[in-house]
């Protein structure tokens, strides 16, 4: 059942894409074009009256989501602040005795033993590292867990893992103090198998560290499963830009928009199967 939902997850992303249904309505548009003029020209001239209204709608609410303005607010609507690290030693689970760094900064597909690429959540990378010495200092080092196996289900085999903890020893952090969760493939077994490496170890008062677009969702799943941790978000989404750029389309703004979109999507879709 995991795998299945798992599969069914991958395959719903692309739809929710803000280009893929603007996209398929202009082909449907240029089709219905085409056909109407093989036919009577006023057979079906109402349906593709529609059809191109539809197209209209749904290519500027594209350009819409393309602009930085835009993608800006969208994303503010839904990422947390970013934490800073002194609000930690205030925190009711201080000491902590361990740091969770969830997956999501390394491609997998094209790293290889010694190229290992990252994306743009790779400040949960260098956050860790920090934040290992940081409380380090000021106690018993933690053990840094990094949860991360593949999210590609055509691609399962090496996982992001593995990859993370040779940037984080690259960074300082020793390798001993460094665990490693290679069977997640989504955020719900993340929390999931964390919980049960943590238990594992004797491990109680965490700190997590992932994206502040993604902290929403994982803090409502560590919570469901009981594991005492402090959020950590690091990363925004949104982006700066010149005054007049950011009322011009953007590639790097759409994406972030397309980011948020799958972030409230996949939130609401685990919290109709109830693991929020």
């Amino acid at each position: 059942m995991q795998t299945l939902l798992f599969w069914l997850s991958k395959l719903v992303n692309p739809l929710i894409s803000p280009l893929t249904v603007p996209l398929l309505a202009a082909a449907a548009a240029g089709l219905s074009l085409l056909r109407s003029r093989a036919g009577s020209p006023s057979r079906g001239l109402r349906g593709r009256r529609r059809l191109g209204a539809v197209s209209l709608v749904l290519t500027a609410l594209l350009y819409l989501a393309s602009l930085p303005a835009v993608s800006n607010l969208l994303v503010g609507l839904w990422e947390v602040e970013r934490t800073e690290p002194e609000s930690l030693s205030r925190s009711p689970l201080a000491p902590f005795d361990a740091i969770v760094v969830l997956g999501g900064s390394v491609f997998v597909e094209t790293s290889g033993r010694w190229h290992i690429e990252t994306g743009q959540s790779a400040e949960r990378l260098t956050a860790a590292a920090r934040l290992y010495r940081q409380l380090a200092a000021s106690g018993t080092p933690p053990k840094v867990i990094l949860s991360g196996g593949s999210g590609n289900p055509a691609f399962q085999e090496r996982g992001e893992a593995p990859l993370a903890a040779e940037l984080l020893e690259l960074m300082g952090v020793p390798e001993g103090d460094i665990l490693l969760e290679e069977r997640s493939r989504n955020t719900w077994e993340n929390g999931l198998y964390t919980g049960e490496l943590m238990e594992g170890r004797d491990l109680t008062r965490a700190v997590l560290v992932t994206s502040a677009l993604h902290m929403r969702r994982s803090r409502s799943i560590f919570a469901k499963l009981g594991i005492p941790f402090e959020p950590f978000a690091v990363d925004t989404g949104r982006t700066v830009l010149p005054f007049p750029n950011m009322f011009f389309p953007d590639t790097y703004a759409l994406d972030n928009a397309y980011r948020t979109l799958r972030e409230m999507a996949g939130y609401a879709a685990y919290a109709v199967m109830g693991r929020l």
